[in-house]
């Protein structure tokens, strides 16, 4: 069975025009939805699997996306929240396109790329190199693999495509976030 998929990210950006016209001027394609009545148009480019990256800044009020479209009420009294942050998202491409999405993170976003790591899956190896913005605030690590039988190959396989494989959540709680979500 197959799980429901993630279709887009978003990236706080200090200036969404400007990484636009950059991403633009680097040929990476911007993204265009209609704006319907009360919604805020927010800029977006594409990846070059075509997964949508929307560009978050804070309007001139200082409000964000986040507080106009989403309930962030605080959680009840003497309940914390069990998740902290993300920790990262994992990208699974298809062998051969590790060298276009590290070109593309570093070259739109600045991005950094970590040294190749070469991860052991009961049915092959798995490459990993990470991407992590200047301040280490993201991280992307994106993951390939030749067998079509490794966590990373079959994800591949069965979405036809690079995609999100998974996105990971820090937390101070484990154990309470494990049983919370069962």
């Amino acid at each position: 069975l197959h799980g429901p998929s993630v279709c887009a990210m978003a990236l706080r950006v200090n200036d969404a025009d400007c990484a636009v016209a950059r991403a633009r001027a680097l040929l990476a394609p911007e993204w265009r939805e209609r704006v319907g009545e009360g919604e805020r148009r927010i800029p977006a480019v594409r990846a070059p699997d075509g997964t949508l990256i929307y560009l978050v800044q804070p309007d001139p009020s200082g409000r964000s996306i986040y507080d106009d479209d989403f309930d962030l009420s605080e959680p009840p009294a003497g309940n914390p929240p069990l998740l902290d942050a993300i920790d990262h998202v994992v990208q699974a491409l298809p062998s051969g396109r590790m060298d276009s999405f590290v070109l593309f993170y570093r070259s739109v976003f600045g991005f950094l790329p970590e040294q190749l790591w070469e991860l052991p899956d009961p049915y092959g190896l798995i490459r990993s190199r990470a991407m992590v913005s200047p301040d280490g605030s993201v991280r992307l690590p994106l993951n390939i693999s030749e067998s079509r039988q490794t966590a990373t190959g079959a994800f591949v396989s069965t979405s036809a495509g690079a995609g999100v494989h998974h996105v990971a959540f820090a937390t101070n709680a484990i154990l309470e976030a494990a049983a919370a979500a069962t």
